[in-house]
């Protein structure tokens, strides 16, 4: 969730593969949510261990690692688990709540949040279309198939399903949808193909199948004519353009205005220019008595200017010129030296080697899922507003998520600028360090756990150029 406010706003939906995000946008900020495909969808499937290869028999549903093996399809039970975790989500967090699950959408209708009716909230569910295994279908792998319905509406797969019976679970969520924002909102459907064919979790962030980006821009101090607008627009998957914009005038307060150095002086001066007012304070027009003649001179000659104001006017009379009637005594004292500091080294634009934490430092430890870590550093460099640091950055607080598991592990993540240190260009991108596509954010957080092997896991830190990157996990 990211509020609409005096800086521009990114937030990513991370990349899908079966799975379901609602995500709804308004003049006030941006909402979206990520119902999993298993367990919340379908139960997992038993697999053998040795044969992989399923063995007919079916995980009851829930997270975690050990979950009870039932004989038959566990219907009841997986609808119970929809209904509290996809449509009870809806509305609320969770209890007790979860750093990934910040808010539901109850809280954010009331009068005055950011999805009440004047905000003009919009809905999006991004959803996969049915899943084909046949390799001899033509929309096998394709990224945009023909003729094909939305996995969970109604026909569609897997079979079997939960839902038989009572209506497709798209239908419930749209149905839930409804309940909060009204009979009658627009839901758009907007569906993708899941990718299996390539990474599936796509780390390093090279492909764009199952994406959703929404932006926000807030509107300009310096631009009068014409008046600058607020705006806010989606992607989905490779859109060149966006799926829908929306424009409007910035809101005052909390402002929408990018100048986040200026305060409300400068937003005064900016209404003033932009907005003027039927009718205008005019300044008090006072005499005044122009140049003082400076000591050992005395005036040649005078001038009168008139100071005016809407018709009125004021004359004033001032000394035009002077001669000299003292000669100096002593010449003035030379101006001090200046002496220019040295400039400070630049450093290059490389990534060093791993400086790995020492378990020593986190007794009883909890164990950490390499699994978890690497989505979880993909959800922090991905989902939070990472822009850009410079040597300015050190005076400041780092960037800094703690995420947990489902079993309560912490892993933490943290950027920070190396105080003292500089670069060529002066800033770097937190999330591209290096600007080339590679040793993004992610990969660098990765590293920071694959590169020590010896530690039990609680991860180590990478210096990027200026940039530091920590990944601490297991620490309570």
């Amino acid at each position: 969730m990211k509020e609409f406010t005096d800086r521009p706003v990114s937030l990513a939906v991370p990349r899908l593969i079966g799975c379901t995000s609602v995500i709804v946008v308004s003049k006030k900020g941006v909402w979206a949510n990520h119902i999993w495909d298993a367990p919340i969808f379908r139960p997992e499937q038993d697999i053998n261990e040795e044969t992989y290869e399923s063995t007919g028999k079916w995980l009851t549903p829930g997270f975690g690692f050990d979950l009870e093996v039932v004989e038959q399809f566990p219907r009841q039970a997986q609808l119970t688990f929809f209904q509290e975790h996809a449509l009870q989500r809806l509305h609320t967090r969770y209890d007790p709540p979860d750093d990934e699950h910040i808010s539901g959408l109850d809280d954010l209708r009331k009068a005055g949040g950011m999805f009440d009716e004047a905000s003009e909230p919009r809905i999006f569910m991004f959803s996969p279309y049915v899943s084909i295994d046949d390799e001899k279908d033509p929309n096998y792998g394709v990224e945009h198939p023909q003729g094909l319905n939305a996995a969970w509406d109604r026909p569609g797969n897997p079979e079997p399903r939960a839902d038989e019976g009572v209506a497709p679970f798209n239908e419930q969520i749209r149905a839930e949808l409804r309940g909060i924002f009204g009979a009658e909102t627009q839901i758009d459907t907007v569906l993708y193909a899941p990718d299996l064919d390539e990474d599936p979790e796509d780390v390093s962030f090279n492909l764009h199948r199952g994406r959703a980006l929404i932006q926000f821009q807030p509107g300009d101090l310096s631009q009068c004519d014409p008046p600058s607008k607020a705006k806010w627009r989606i992607w989905f998957e490779g859109q060149t353009e966006p799926q829908d914009t929306v424009e409007w005038d910035p809101m005052d307060d909390p402002s929408q205005w990018c100048d986040p150095s200026a305060g409300t002086k400068r937003l005064r001066l900016r209404q003033a220019a932009c907005k003027p007012s039927t009718s205008l304070a005019l300044p008090t027009l006072t005499r005044t008595t122009g140049w003082e003649t400076p000591t050992g001179s005395s005036c040649a000659s005078t001038a009168t200017v008139s100071q005016c104001n809407m018709g009125a006017c004021v004359p004033t009379s001032s000394c035009a010129s002077w001669v000299a009637t003292a000669t100096p005594t002593s010449e003035p004292p030379p101006p001090p030296t200046q002496t220019e500091a040295p400039p400070q080294p630049t450093a290059p634009l490389e990534v060093n080697p791993v400086q790995c934490h020492d378990e020593k430092d986190f007794p009883g430890h909890a164990d950490i899922n390499p699994r978890e870590q690497t989505i979880k550093a993909a959800v922090f460099c991905i989902s939070e507003d990472l822009g850009y640091m410079g040597p300015t950055s050190a005076r400041g607080p780092p960037v800094h998520l703690r995420t947990t598991d489902d079993s309560g592990t912490n892993y933490d993540w943290t950027i920070m600028w190396d105080a003292g240190c500089t670069v060529e260009g002066g800033l770097q991108s937190l999330k591209d360090p290096l600007g080339e596509d590679k040793n993004t954010c992610a990969e660098v957080m990765r590293g920071n756990y694959d590169k020590c092997p010896g530690n039990g896991g609680v991860g180590g830190r990478t210096k990027v150029g200026c940039l530091i990157y920590d990944f601490t996990g297991g620490r309570g």
